[in-house]
């Protein structure tokens, strides 16, 4: 046997072991996390836009209605992008747990994970991103009905702008997962 013995190798390996399992749990907190994160998200949306609701119910002046809408318009846009930055993070920590999961997952938890929702179509992120589309597009079309005359054009085309930009950040970051959605349908 040579002055360096099998110590160090069986050290190494228990630590890098530990570094995995430290990896992994980091994983799976982030996971948490950005699900969390995602609810609470959706919560603020419901109080801030039940509030915005609730104003332009009880408001008769037309520009307090486009003013309104116009808050109506940055809340939802803000949290639109919030939405799918949140919801992709919340991908790539699911996928890093994936792959650090350790290999003595029980039987029990192999066949459940094939149940397991994966991503979809019909999911609640685009559930939830068609929610906050339509509430940009409710608050657009109140800000553009309520704006004095001169002032629509310069509202529609603001609108216009921000929308297809939201659009295209929607396409270009959910581009592959929707490209997996597609190639591996299913209800």
């Amino acid at each position: 046997m040579s002055r360096h013995s099998t110590r160090p190798l069986a050290e190494d390996q228990q630590e890098s072991g530990l570094r995995i399992e430290t990896c992994y749990k980091e994983a799976c907190n982030d996971h948490r996390f950005y699900a969390d994160l995602r609810f609470k998200q959706l919560s603020l949306f419901a109080l801030v836009d039940g509030f915005l609701l609730k104003e332009f119910v009880d408001s008769t002046s037309s520009p307090k209605i486009a003013i309104i809408g116009a808050i109506g318009v940055v809340v939802s846009s803000a949290l639109w992008v919030m939405e799918i930055r949140s919801s992709l993070y919340a991908q790539k920590a699911k996928g890093r747990q994936r792959l650090l999961e350790p290999d003595n997952i029980s039987a029990v938890d192999a066949e459940l994970r094939r149940f397991e929702a994966r991503w979809t179509i019909l999911n609640a992120t685009n559930a939830v991103l068609t929610l906050f589309i339509g509430s940009f597009l409710f608050w657009f079309w109140q800000t553009f009905e309520n704006s004095s005359s001169p002032a629509k054009i310069a509202v529609g085309a603001l609108g216009m702008v921000i929308f297809a930009v939201l659009l295209a950040f929607s396409v270009r970051e959910y581009w592959t997962l929707f490209t997996h959605a597609v190639r591996t349908w299913k209800w």
